[in-house]
């Protein structure tokens, strides 16, 4: 009998079987780079118990020991479990994670990844009387490729649990989780995982985001069920927030050193090892 945790691992990317991973990732160099970024090991983690940033070989044996401790905690819950004062879903916190996002510079690209209409993201945005119930609500409400990806790939909502857990943590700090905690209990869970990076940064949001590998076959389905939007996948298929296009070209506001963004964001880009990739560059 497999044990529990057993079955909670992204078999999507079988790494430990090279016939299904081809047939999952039929580009070789997609492939060679999604397997870098399964077994990448930081230059340096943010150590829970320490409460600091730890590098070198005892940062890594670090991540990768505590990634295991929290994706433990993450299948004795998965999937119905609750977190919090109030007894919540970790979904929730995914939630309110995009609504910080959306109130900070960041309406449309958030409106494009859930599926908001321009009347309906322009409806949040004066909305005096804010409610985060209410928006949570639309969410649900809404189509947009976050909702894609949770009917049409079954282990995109385990991503969003994840992600909630962590960002609800109260171990974890912002930071913390986006750059050092996220990405590698994702990668103990089996996903490729990378941080897509924009500029300029609006006031409030975060420079970089969370991104997952998707397998080629999800990524057809979202290009043929969503031909009309420039959609960012970054090297080995990576998807997460900051692939919205169109979104990103639509933002105004105030950047983190105060400047007017007048233009919207003009750089999107992706590392890896010593090199920058850039998946979208506007003058």
């Amino acid at each position: 009998m497999k044990r529990r945790e057993d079955k909670l691992y992204n078999r999507d990317f079988p790494w430990y079987n090279s016939t299904e991973l081809t047939k999952l990732y039929p580009d070789k160099n997609e492939l060679r780079i999604a397997l870098f970024k399964l077994f990448y090991l930081p230059a340096a983690t943010y150590s829970i118990k320490d409460n600091k940033i730890i590098a070198g070989i005892e940062g890594a044996k670090i991540d990768l020991s505590q990634a295991y401790d929290e994706y433990k905690k993450i299948v004795s819950l998965y999937p119905n479990g609750t977190i919090g004062r109030w007894n919540e879903d970790p979904r929730v916190f995914y939630k309110g994670w995009l609504a910080d996002r959306f109130n900070h510079g960041l309406s449309n690209t958030v409106g494009e990844y859930v599926g908001f209409d321009n009347s309906t993201i322009q409806y949040f945005v004066n909305k005096i009387d804010w409610d985060e119930m209410e928006f949570q609500n639309k969410i649900d409400q809404s189509y947009g490729l976050d909702q894609f990806l949770t009917k049409h790939w079954k282990y995109w909502d385990l991503v969003k649990f994840i992600v909630g857990y962590e960002r609800w943590n109260p171990n974890v700090g912002e930071v913390e989780g986006i750059r050092y905690i996220i990405p590698g209990v994702l990668r103990m869970v089996g996903y490729p995982v990378t941080r897509i990076t924009i500029y300029p940064t609006p006031l409030g949001a975060s420079g970089s985001e969370w991104a997952v590998s998707l397998p080629q076959y999800v990524i057809n389905k979202m290009k043929v069920n969503f031909a009309n939007k420039k959609i960012l996948t970054g090297p080995g298929n990576t998807f997460g927030l900051y692939s919205m296009g169109d979104g990103l070209i639509k933002e105004r506001g105030i950047d983190v050193h105060h400047n007017p963004i007048d233009y919207g964001i003009t750089e999107v880009c992706e590392g890896i090892g010593d090199r920058i990739v850039y998946l979208m560059k506007r003058d």
